[in-house]
């Protein structure tokens, strides 16, 4: 285990002298070598437990660039736990049908290395009481480390290596490739999975990139050599498409240890992926197994910026407060209703049917300019057709209620508001949590829309922003998709149908 002084070091954060004690190391006679990782005896005092500092009212920001063009983000509250990581703005769009799957075999593999010590990066981050981990969604890579604040050098050399030091080998590839046909195994047990992983994105986007899913990686990924995911890894994970973010460091220290460890984090400008379309349609699958059939419906509408690149943060809070609105869960859900049991979806669908085992609202961006929300749920065989015109006519109640019971829909705007701003604010309340956050709203925006913003453009939403998103979703072409018996689809009508459905519904509330 790396040695700890057991004097106190008093570093200079945002000009308060703050004392952070360091934790004593385990006495151990036991030999040290590169693969035994020692741990202190559960018998040893913890230490003092760091107290955060009363002194600091609002959290210190700032923003810095390297010559590279790699952003360095800060935000310090003086907490004992701080997190530092990359948001790259890198995804499927980047990818093509010969390397399907890659980005997700590099998030899988960044902290996979050899760290300078010999032992693999994971474990080193272990050494320093510390987690590292990365994740890819909605066209962007995450990928950071979480540690004690007095850690913070070890965990940006931890980051270089995974980084800069970035390696692959025939034996990672095999093990991501039975990785991926483990998942799609499991995929398929579980049908609403299967519609919303893996059947959804190719029914919404085609045969594009942003169409492919984990069914794609089974074919793709094994064609794959090391030399390939490395090539990708260098063209697309460049400075200008990045942001290093720093939670609870100061932006003194973040700079300096960026300036140290990512000199040579490099590369041009990528060729531009080309712009995501949402196509929508429909896929029946012929399932014979199980006791329940699941149904999708989904519809597009404008995601975090609009077609002119402009930002649109008030729609997309409205979409965030669409989505609790419909809420919606299984048909056994303990709780009452605190968990969403008094949602649209419970009182529309699942309370009145007995037939409907869950329904439930989901949301997933595709790329900085599309957002799509689904209706997804389970039925009984033989009531698929019934349950297709159940939530068919769920946007129209809302429509509805807009127009001729303004009082209940404020209700459940208002309680939807609220349940969003909780969730919200209280998932930013873990360093990691905020050092996502910070990042990707920089990518996209390059600002921070910061808590007071929130509240601000959350309560002015209003019923008749609902109403515009609603009329925005269903003049889009509806993604239907149904896995069931031979039986059930047949009885189920087309997407032609929904649409023309979906077309008078717009045509009638749009003129009010």
């Amino acid at each position: 285990m790396a040695q700890i002084s057991n004097a106190t070091k008093t570093t200079d954060f945002i000009s308060k002298r703050v004392n952070y004690p360091k934790v004593l190391p385990a006495k151990s006679t036991a030999p040290v070598n590169k693969t035994t990782v020692q741990y202190p005896p559960l018998s040893e005092p913890f230490g003092p437990i760091l107290e955060k500092s009363g002194e600091l009212k609002e959290p210190v920001r700032s923003m810095s660039t390297l010559p590279s063009g790699l952003r360095i983000v800060t935000e310090d509250c003086l907490d004992p736990l701080s997190s530092v990581g990359f948001c790259v703005h890198v995804g499927k769009q980047n990818e093509d049908p010969s390397n399907y799957g890659v980005t997700s075999v590099i998030t899988n593999c960044l902290f996979s290395g050899v760290g300078k010590s010999g032992l693999p990066l994971q474990v080193e981050a272990r050494e320093i009481g510390a987690t590292a981990g990365a994740i890819n969604d909605s066209g962007l890579l995450y990928f950071g480390i979480e540690c004690s604040r007095n850690h913070v050098p070890e965990a940006m050399e931890l980051l270089s290596n995974a980084l800069c030091k970035f390696t692959i080998t025939e034996e990672m590839l095999e093990n991501e490739v039975h990785g991926f046909q483990d998942e799609i195994e499991e995929t398929y047990e579980y049908k609403e999975e299967l519609i919303n992983y893996a059947l959804l994105p190719k029914v919404a986007y085609g045969d594009t990139p942003s169409g492919s899913s984990i069914l794609d990686y089974e074919f793709s990924v094994p064609k794959l050599s090391p030399q390939d995911v490395i090539n990708f890894k260098n063209k697309f994970i460049v400075p200008s498409k990045s942001v290093l973010t720093g939670v609870n460091v100061s932006s003194d220290e973040m700079k300096t240890l960026a300036e140290k460890y990512f000199s040579k984090f490099v590369g041009d400008e990528p060729p531009p992926s080309d712009p995501i379309k949402y196509i929508g349609g429909q896929h029946f699958l012929q399932s014979e197994d199980g006791l329940q059939a699941a149904f999708s419906l989904s519809f597009r509408a404008e995601g975090w910026l609009d077609k002119f690149g402009g930002i649109n943060w008030k729609k997309t809070m409205a979409f965030s407060v669409l989505e609790r609105l419909l809420g919606g869960g299984d048909s056994f859900q303990s709780g009452g209703p605190g968990s969403g049991s008094i949602s649209r979806l419970f009182v529309e669908i699942i309370h009145r049917d007995m037939k409907v085992s869950s329904c439930s609202s989901s949301s997933a961006p595709a790329g900085f300019e599309n957002m799509v929300l689904s209706i997804t749920g389970l039925c009984e065989h033989g009531h698929l057709e019934n349950f297709y015109k159940t939530v068919l006519g769920v946007y129209s109640s809302i429509l509805e209620d807009i127009q001729r019971n303004p009082a209940k829909i404020e209700q459940e705007l208002h309680r939807a508001r609220l349940q969003t701003l909780s969730a919200l604010f209280n998932d930013l309340t873990h360093p990691l949590e905020r050092r996502e956050d910070i990042s990707r709203q920089i990518l996209v925006y390059n600002r921070y829309f910061d808590a007071p913003t929130i509240r601000e453009i959350m309560a002015s939403l209003t019923i008749y922003d609902i109403k515009e998103l609603v009329l925005e979703l269903i003049s889009s072409k509806p993604s239907i998709i149904a896995v069931a018996k031979q039986n059930d689809l047949e009885s189920l009508p087309g997407v032609e149908s929904a649409e023309e459905y979906f077309k008078t519904l717009h045509y009638y509330h749009s003129e009010k």
